[in-house]
């Protein structure tokens, strides 16, 4: 029975349907949610625009009950399950199944072995007899001058086993001629007990009797056959189920040991000593089947794919199963569900919770020591539910804790949710609570639980209406939130929110948002006996894109078709006009604000916002606020407020809040107004849009010595800015931040007779940067005469006294002081001397002579 197309169509529709989808308007609330149910009430998902997430190929997926033996050839893989044979087309993409009646008793025997031609002609043994299927007339007929206990066919040669009267005899047919009177004896053996397996490579036939010997023939030369222990001293294999030739080694498997066996379960290597060597003990095998670069094997009841080298053996991801305990397959999943990199399904048939990570795009597991429920995550913290207990733990963590509840909670958990690393949870008997924290009692019934992206709580009632908690009303008793307008079906519906806060639930195998049918499935993505349609189990959506991932329980479908590429994500909030807003100049009034602690921000990308044509802000992650922070309000939009935040040493980050998240502040706290005096730039400097260094707001690079009109003054956390005014050729007279210490009262060059202070600037290993209105630089590291001009802000603008086209603005803290106090102290002991110097020589050359004149008060002579 055809049930499926091909992956690639699927995908291929899927792509066109997604490109047709790109022009529909992005929901952002539930306004805009109820006009997009007006327009198209629900979707039907079908092979065509959705398909399986995992397996991620349709032929990994088959309900096999006891398979007992493989083909594959390019085209073809086939499967003895039972009485039933199944074939898979691999240009199509469809399984049919097979089941043989021509000559056959009832009840029906199970198929033996099969095998491919060379023509990719299939050939299966059933009691005995040897048939060949017709792929187009879907019928097989019967080859009755051949009789086989198992047959291998190679080398344009079929090759047989028949026991008969307790004697193996192995014979041979050429292909083109399978009729008795061509049978070829190769060998015989009395006595014979048990089955043969068969191998073949490069004219070599290869197979084993007894359990015990290891013969070989050649088919070329027609020698042989020549045997060698299987085992170093012929232990026999108890449980030998099947032998493969396989990268030119010989490998057996062992299927059902006896514990007393030498050889236990597993996958041996056979070596030419004579013995075996174990690559492999993860399971029972037989079948062993070689095809293309692998090895393939039937464990249980799935096929599996080995890859083997001299290294050893392992499998890999392809596994055809309808339910597997494989790290990518699930076995009777309930609920699911998604946030951040994270996908999370309760893996109840396998006792595990099973993650899958979008980044990575690897699977891994985690044991639960109780049958998983109910889980739920926030990308970081994972939760079950299992009856009135709760476990959680953190996503790389390799077990789960059980969390401690208080002892009053005697019903079952009936739905969880994670906020932020908070997992909140509602039970059966109409209680909610918090885990580590306290539970309180609520209304009705509560049947499920969701949590939205800004920690919203949404909880679905037995015959009651739907209804919305924020945490602080979720924790306090007797609250009964705000209503929804809806009510939700009773049962296991694990409900989930969008970003914006529209509630999901499937229910009867519909998928439906705010009480309202959206999606529903029309046909089956795998293959049933009876082709009756399955319905998935749960859902799970994200907030970054609108994938809903479907869970059969056994197997999971992604679809974003139809209503569902509607789903409100992050990548598609409109811009609006913040574009305009963010890359004007914004006057100080409204400009700084506080965004409260708990806020959950939409991180963006300023540069690709402003150079981008997309109609939407780039997104680029979102994160809830861990305390109140000062930012920059840069533009709005009809529902968010677009806010810059300093994060040190000159990066910033700009997030998207919802309208009126922030908490405007009094200009007069943080913005002084100037009365539009005359200033320069010390520097080359930018002029921002807004108060800040952000590469993004910069209009415009201003070269050093501008002229500008100095307006005022915003200080922020970051730095203090004025507001200046300049005039630009082409567009007149602009405002704009620059940093307040790039203001300076004197030109770029000195003018004759202006007002300095004489001073030296301090030796520096790191230096100071001085550089000239043509953008050449110098660099100072030793002690230098410098000329300070005040800029008015505790800052200086200092000219190189050597050189006064060179200028750097720096601090009082970088002047010294203390030598020019050394300097002053030595110049007045300098003055001193040198007065004490002049007064002896005014006394040398005093007239002597007049002296003696007088004859009396004469100096002694020396």
């Amino acid at each position: 029975m055809i049930v499926r197309k091909t992956a690639c169509a699927a995908l291929a529709a899927l792509l066109a349907l997604g490109i047709g989808c790109a022009a529909l308007p992005p929901r952002e609330d539930a306004a805009a949610a109820e006009t997009s149910a007006a327009r198209t009430t629900s979707t039907q998902l079908t092979t065509q625009n959705a398909s399986l997430f995992l397996p991620e190929r349709y032929e990994e997926y088959l309900p096999l009950e006891k398979p007992s033996s493989i083909a594959m050839c390019e085209n073809f893989v086939a499967i003895a399950d039972g009485t039933t044979l199944y074939l898979y087309e691999r240009a199509t993409g469809e399984y049919t199944a097979y089941t043989p009646t021509q000559g056959i008793a009832s009840p029906a025997p199970d198929i033996g072995t099969i095998n491919f031609s060379d023509d990719e002609t299939l050939y299966f043994s059933v009691q005995g007899s040897l048939y060949r299927y017709d792929f187009s007339t879907q019928t097989a007929t019967a080859l009755t001058a051949i009789s086989c206990s198992t047959f291998l066919i190679e080398g344009g040669y079929l090759y047989t086993g028949v026991i008969d009267n307790d004697v193996l005899y192995l014979r041979r047919y050429p292909m083109n001629n399978l009729v008795s009177t061509a049978q070829e004896e190769l060998a015989s053996y009395n006595q014979y007990a048990g089955s043969v397996y068969m191998a073949y490579a490069q004219g070599t036939l290869y197979y084993v009797t007894h359990n015990t010997t290891l013969y070989t023939y050649d088919t070329v030369g027609g020698t042989g056959p020549t045997g060698a222990p299987l085992d170093a001293v012929s232990r026999p294999v108890n449980g030998l189920s099947s032998i493969a030739c396989f990268n030119g080694a010989i490998y057996f498997s062992v299927d059902k040991a006896t514990p007393d066996s030498a050889y236990q379960n597993g996958l041996y290597r056979y070596t030419s000593a004579g013995g075996a060597e174990k690559v492999d003990q993860s399971g029972a095998y037989k079948a062993l089947t070689p095809y293309g670069e692998n090895l393939y094997c039937i464990e249980g009841t799935s096929v599996r794919e080995i890859a083997a080298s001299e290294g050893g053996a392992a499998f890999t991801d392809y596994e055809i199963a309808a339910a597997s305990s494989s790290l990518h397959r699930l076995s009777g999943a309930k609920d699911t569900a998604r946030a951040g990199d994270l996908l999370v399904t309760a893996d109840a048939g396998n006792n595990r919770v099973s993650v899958y990570n979008f980044q990575t795009q690897r699977y891994s597991v985690i044991s639960c020591d109780a049958i998983p429920s109910i889980v739920a995550t926030d990308g970081e913290t994972i939760a079950y539910a299992a009856g009135t207990n709760i476990y959680t733990c953190t996503y790389g963590d390799a077990q789960f804790t059980q969390a401690t509840l208080p002892t009053s909670l005697l019903q079952d958990i009936s739905g969880l949710a994670c906020v932020y690393g908070t997992v909140y949870y509602v039970t059966e008997n109409g209680m909610r609570g918090s885990v580590g924290g306290e539970m309180v009692s609520s209304t009705g019934t509560p049947t499920g639980l969701a949590a939205d992206l800004y920690g919203d709580l949404y909880v679905t009632y037995s015959n009651a209406e739907a209804c919305k908690f924020t945490e602080e009303e979720f924790l306090t008793s007797g609250n009964a939130g705000t209503g929804l307008g809806f009510t939700a079906p009773a049962g296991d519906i694990y409900p989930e929110a969008d970003f914006m806060g529209n509630l999901y639930y499937l229910s009867g195998g519909v998928l439906y948002k705010n009480g309202e049918k959206f999606a529903d499935f029309a046909e089956n993505f795998i293959w049933t006996e009876d082709g009756a349609l399955q319905s998935p189990t749960a859902f799970a959506l994200g907030f970054e894109d609108d994938e809903v991932y479907f869970n059969f329980g056994n197997y999971m479908v992604k679809s974003n078709a139809g209503t569902l590429a509607d789903i409100p994500t992050l990548g598609e909030i409109q811009a609006e006009g913040a574009r305009e807003g963010a890359f004007a100049s914004h006057a100080p009034e409204g400009l700084l604000v506080t965004v409260p602690a708990g806020a959950v921000g939409v991180a963006t990308d300023l540069s690709e916002l402003r150079t981008g044509e997309s109609a939407f802000f780039p997104y680029r992650g979102y994160a809830r606020t861990a305390e109140a922070r000062e930012g920059i309000l840069l533009a709005k939009t009809q529902s968010w407020s677009l806010i810059l935040f300093a994060e040190g040493e000159g990066s910033y980050s700009a997030s998207l809040y919802r309208l009126g998240t922030e908490q405007a502040r009094d200009p007069a706290s943080y913005y002084t107004a100037a009365e539009g005096a005359a200033r320069y730039l010390s520097s080359e400097a930018g002029a921002y849009f807004a108060p800040c260094l952000e590469s993004a707001l910069t209009e415009r690079r201003l070269a050093r010595g501008t002229a500008v009109s100095y307006l005022g003054t915003v200080k922020t956390a970051e730095l203090d800015y004025a507001l200046i005014e300049y005039t630009d050729g082409a567009q007149g007279s602009l405002r704009g931040y620059v940093p307040l210490s790039y203001l300076t009262v004197i030109p770029a060059e000195s003018a004759a007779g202006e007002n300095y202070t004489l001073a030296y600037l301090k030796s520096n290993k790191e230096g100071v940067l001085f550089t000239t209105a043509t953008g050449e630089e110098k660099l100072v590291t030793e002690r230098t005469e410098v000329r300070l001009y005040a800029n008015g802000d505790g800052t200086y603008t200092a000219r190189l006294t050597e050189d006064l086209s060179y200028s750097a603005v720096i601090t009082d803290k970088m002047i010294d002081k203390d030598n020019a106090e050394v300097v002053r102290i030595a110049l007045i002991v300098i003055l001193s001397v040198l007065a004490l110097v002049i007064l002896g020589v005014y006394i040398f050359l005093l007239p002597w002579e007049k002296y003696r004149k007088r004859g009396k008060n004469l100096p002694p002579r020396s």
